[in-house]
């Protein structure tokens, strides 16, 4: 990968409104400026019904937001026929697990590993020392 690549966005969002998963015509989270490139690892975090899992299944183009831009590989979405979304959905990968909790029967470190195994097709042993480097940086080793 390039650093070209590293750079190149893949979601983004500008002066976004998303609107709850449960009642679309309320927004709950107001002005998103979100840019996430190749490579990048965020966390989501806020109190229960603050709107973490409308911001990701708007992020991922699962549902639409109240308003403002919003671009996913490149891609303006408002103007999206529902098959073309669809096809731009299908290179998402996102867990909602148990009202977004981690999945219980795992570790807090094959909880990560598990998203980033997904997309490299790998065992948890062969990102071990990534999954390490990440649980240090959020304070959770």
């Amino acid at each position: 990968m390039t650093e070209a690549d590293n750079n190149t966005a893949v979601l983004e969002m500008m002066d976004l409104d998303i609107a709850s998963a449960q009642s679309p015509g309320r927004v709950v989270i107001e002005g998103v400026e979100w840019r996430v490139a190749v490579g990048d690892y965020w966390i989501v975090g806020g109190p229960p019904g603050s709107g973490k899992s409308s911001l990701l299944a708007t992020g991922a183009g699962l549902s639409r937001p109240a308003r403002g831009t919003h671009r996913l590989f490149g891609r303006e979405l408002a103007g999206l026929e529902e098959d073309e979304l669809i096809r731009h959905r299908l290179r998402v990968g996102i867990v909602f697990g148990n009202e977004g909790r981690l999945f219980s029967q795992l570790t807090v470190a094959e909880n990560v590993a598990l998203p980033i195994c997904y997309h490299l097709d790998c065992e948890p042993a062969d990102v071990e020392e990534r999954v390490n480097t990440l649980l240090e940086a959020t304070e959770l080793s």
